[in-house]
């Protein structure tokens, strides 16, 4: 085997260019071959950081007349699915995409972003707040006043991670 790996490397010393494309392409395919595992373990492997992720699911609606497999569903239509559904634990409604807000009061106005969420939603994802309360039942009827559940992120660099703040 001694004998191979001489003769192996004075013909790679002897050919400079095709040594250096086969190392080169060697590292671009485990470079590649890396990178695409680190994503597909971030996104499909690794469990989602929630009580029971085997039990989420997503349930959405469609219109087979144009076509399109998710459409957005109004929250009185997520009410009347919740009302009627013999299936499912829970149903907790949420939209695909954040939407953006303006927060004011202290400081400079700051654009934020968020979803308007069902009050169970926190519940069934089995996420409990660090400081403060989530969502309550109440907090979905109509009139109900405006709950504001932070990020912790947003409550550390807005609001300097002050307890008084909840």
């Amino acid at each position: 085997m001694g004998h191979d790996l001489r003769q192996a490397l004075q013909r790679l010393r002897r050919r400079p260019v095709a040594t250096a494309i086969a190392i080169l392409t060697l590292a671009v395919g485990i470079g590649a071959t890396t990178a695409i595992f680190s994503v597909a373990h971030a996104v499909i492997l690794r469990p989602l950081p929630y009580a029971h992720p085997e039990r989420l699911v997503l349930v959405s609606q469609r219109d087979r007349e144009r076509g399109q497999p998710f459409v957005e569903m109004s929250y009185p239509t997520f009410r009347d699915w919740r009302a009627d559904d013999t299936v499912f634990e829970d149903l907790a409604g949420f939209p695909s995409t954040n939407q953006g807000w303006v927060m004011a009061g202290q400081g400079e106005p700051t654009s934020v972003t968020g979803r308007l969420v069902s009050a169970n939603f926190f519940d069934v994802l089995g996420v409990a707040p660090a400081l403060g309360r989530t969502l309550r039942p109440d907090d979905d009827r109509r009139g109900a006043g405006r709950v504001v559940v932070l990020s912790d992120g947003l409550w550390r660099t807005r609001f300097s991670a002050a307890p008084g703040i909840v």
